[in-house]
C-alpha cells in the first residue's frame, strides 16, 4: 500500500456524479467549495475509477451564480486530509463555472485536487481530465482576478503523477491561470 500503514484505505470506486446544476447566489472555494464532486476531508482514502462530470458532453455539471463579490468554485475530486493518497483512473469533463456578475465576483474549476501532508505521498495516475467534448470552462463577464482552471493540483505532499492527461482548460477571466 501506499499508505505507509497496515491500516486499510477507504475505497471510492466507480462512482458517476454528474448531470446536475446549482445557481443563486452561491459561492465557496477549497473545503467549502459550492460543489464539491468527491471530497476527502479525513482519514485513509483512494478515489478510483470515477466519473465527475463527462468527457463525452451527453452530461454536465454547472455551478452559475450572481455573488457579486464572491468566487465560486467546483472541485471535481479534492483529497484535503492529511493521509497518503492515490487517485487514479478517474475521468473529470463538462463542468462549466459561471459568475454573472459585472463587478468583482470570480469563477474557479479544479478537475483533481491532492493538498495532504508534506509527509506522505499523493499518486495520480492515469487520470483524465477535460476533453473536446467535456471541457473545464470558467465563465464570467466581471473584473476579477481570483478566476482560474485547474486541471491537476498536487500541493503540500509527496506527488507523483504519470500517465494523466488534461486537455480543454478555457477561460475568458482577464487573468486566465491554467
Amino acid at each position: 500500500s501506499s499508505h505507509g500503514t497496515t491500516a486499510p484505505a477507504t475505497s471510492i470506486t466507480g462512482n458517476k456524479i454528474t448531470a446536475f446544476r446549482i445557481s443563486g447566489a452561491v459561492s465557496g472555494t477549497s473545503t467549502s467549495s459550492s460543489i464539491l464532486g468527491i471530497y476527502i476531508g479525513s482519514g485513509l482514502a483512494d478515489a478510483i475509477s470515477n466519473q465527475i462530470g463527462s468527457l463525452d458532453g451527453t452530461s454536465s455539471i454547472v455551478d452559475s451564480t450572481t455573488a457579486t463579490t464572491s468566487t465560486t468554485e467546483v472541485q471535481g475530486i479534492y483529497n484535503f486530509s492529511v493521509n497518503a493518497t492515490t487517485m487514479s483512473n478517474n475521468t473529470v469533463g463538462n463542468i462549466r463555472v459561471v459568475n454573472a456578475s459585472a463587478t468583482t465576483g470570480g469563477a474557479s474549476v479544479v478537475g483533481i485536487q491532492a493538498n495532504t501532508s508534506s509527509s506522505v505521498t499523493a499518486i495520480a495516475n492515469n487520470n483524465v481530465v477535460g476533453s473536446a467534448s467535456g471541457p473545464l470552462t470558467v465563465v464570467t463577464p466581471g473584473t476579477s482576478t481570483t478566476s482560474l482552471v485547474r486541471g491537476m493540483i498536487m500541493t503540500a505532499c509527496i506527488a507523483t503523477a504519470t500517465g494523466n492527461t488534461i486537455s480543454n482548460l478555457t477561460s475568458n477571466a482577464p487573468n486566465t491561470s491554467t
